[in-house]
């Protein structure tokens, strides 16, 4: 029933609206406006009105005489019949959601639903519901997040999943771990004031390519000029040593391989999170488990 209500709602935004399907305000003598129905009153409607680049955002007052209609994406009565006694539910709606990840809010919905259905539900439905999720991950340390998080209540058989998480992003493919030490051995020689000597090897072209893949901290650029001055500004000396440290820690995961899966590298290089639970994956809090009145409240005892 609830996909069936959804799949027409779903229709009825492609076809008349803008690609990414958020709710769709149609106003009297004014281009129709993007984004989400905040509340709804006798007298007027909140709207938050989707601006440039899908970030951005603006709260709207729009009077009810200046509105034609309203295409919601989601009906909130829709979100009303969700329960976590029924979790398969909160799924069906997440898989209808989740093809428009295009839209930010509707994926953020879609992902929060699909948490719910897996914190509620078995472990079948936990495993397809992990599964479902990581495509919607918002960012590459979120999907580490959750995979961490399917490890964590499912255990490891599925090595969350083998091509998880991007081993770029937690061992460094450029550098073996014998050009590690002479990294880290140049930097510590130009922090502590031997800048002639890290000079010479910063300017070899095997340093450029191997601390390629830490230009997040500093460039190899950076290093260049910085062993050509006289003296190191505090600043330089800080991402210096950042940058000694990120590499002593892709020393230690270069030692790892012998692990058998992609969790306990993560625990390696993140011992101080402690563990990931259905409570801290994400921003959203998902004691608030039921919808009620435009918002997400916690299920009455």
């Amino acid at each position: 029933m609830i996909a069936s209500f959804l799949f027409f709602v779903l229709v009825a935004c492609w076809c008349c609206c803008d690609p990414a399907c958020s709710d769709v305000v149609y106003l009297r003598d004014q281009p129709p406006v993007f984004g989400r129905v905040v509340s709804e009153h006798p007298e007027h409607v909140v709207f938050r009105q989707r601006l440039a680049g899908d970030t951005a955002y603006r709260e709207r007052i729009l009077p009810r005489e200046e509105i034609l209609y309203i295409v919601l994406t989601v009906d909130p009565s829709v979100l009303g019949q969700l329960d976590p006694a029924e979790p398969a539910s909160y799924r069906e709606l997440a898989e209808e959601l989740a093809v428009q990840r295009r839209d930010p809010e509707a994926r953020d919905l879609a992902l929060r639903l699909y948490l719910l259905a897996a914190r509620y539900g078995d472990r079948q439905l936990q495993q397809s519901c992990f599964r479902a999720m990581l495509p919607l991950a918002r960012s590459p340390a979120e999907e580490m997040s959750l995979r961490a998080l399917a490890w964590q209540t499912l255990g490891d058989e599925l090595r969350w999943l083998e091509s998880a998480p991007s081993r770029a992003e937690l061992s460094p493919p450029a550098a073996d771990a014998e050009q590690l030490v002479r990294l880290r051995e140049t930097l510590r020689q130009l922090r502590l004031g031997d800048r002639a000597e890290a000079a010479r090897e910063i300017d070899k072209p095997w340093f450029g390519e191997a601390i390629r893949q830490y230009s997040s901290i500093c460039s190899w650029q950076d290093l260049r000029v910085w062993s050509a001055e006289r003296e190191l500004k505090t600043e330089w000396l800080a991402r210096i040593l950042e940058l000694e440290i990120a590499i002593g820690r892709s020393a230690a995961d270069s030692r790892a391989d012998e692990m058998k899966n992609w969790s306990e590298l993560i625990h390696r290089r993140h011992p101080h999170r402690g563990p990931v639970t259905f409570d801290n994956v994400t921003e959203f809090d998902l004691s608030n488990s039921i919808y009620r009145d435009g918002k997400w409240v916690k299920p009455e005892k």
